[in-house]
């Protein structure tokens, strides 16, 4: 009898034991800054790492000391979400002549885009589509603050919260660029 109840405890253990480490594999799985800090991150979608270079054309970022990428969707709605912080963000860079800001969409949706990025304070011209399939973009938004070079100075998945925004002008300023 002893011992039969001292099985079922041991057996009710080890059960909660592995539903505790299902949930916890399944939180890190599912949270990208929990990835992110346990090295997680899915092989060959790593997103975007300080230090390492952007995977778009150099055309996009090489003719301005820093670039600003604003990774969007329309049809997403944490990008509608976001669009007064990127619009607060976008108006407070627009006295920084060494950062230009582009708002990179999957090619072929700029029409559904135009207001869009309108509605952030961007002109059409800074409208750029390319193909989302060989980027390491794992969300959108994202924001990625790039040097002429296309070396990642500065990335944010998710809005941009008013503390991040200050991190991100921080971080421009004190990049050096010379040349």
């Amino acid at each position: 009898m002893q011992a039969d109840r001292l099985l079922r405890r041991a057996a009710t253990a080890v059960t909660i034991g592995c539903v505790m480490v299902v949930a916890g594999s399944a939180l890190v799985m599912a949270v990208p800054a929990l990835r992110d800090r346990w090295g997680q991150s899915p092989p060959g979608n790593a997103g975007y790492r300080v230090g390492e270079r952007i995977d778009l054309p150099a055309t996009t970022h090489e003719s301005f000391p820093l670039t600003l990428l604003l990774f969007t969707r329309t049809g997403c709605g944490a990008c509608q979400a976001a669009k007064p912080a990127l619009a607060s963000l976008v108006a407070g860079l627009r006295d920084r002549p060494s950062i230009r800001t582009l708002m990179i969409v999957r090619e072929g949706s700029e029409p559904e885009e135009r207001e869009y990025i309108r509605a952030i304070g961007l002109d059409e011209d800074r409208l750029v589509g390319v193909d989302f399939r060989n980027l390491r973009l794992r969300r959108v938004p994202t924001m990625v603050l790039v040097d002429r070079d296309g070396k990642v100075r500065y990335s944010l998945e998710g809005a941009p919260t008013a503390p991040k925004q200050e991190e991100l002008i921080r971080i421009a300023t004190s990049v050096d660029v010379g040349r």
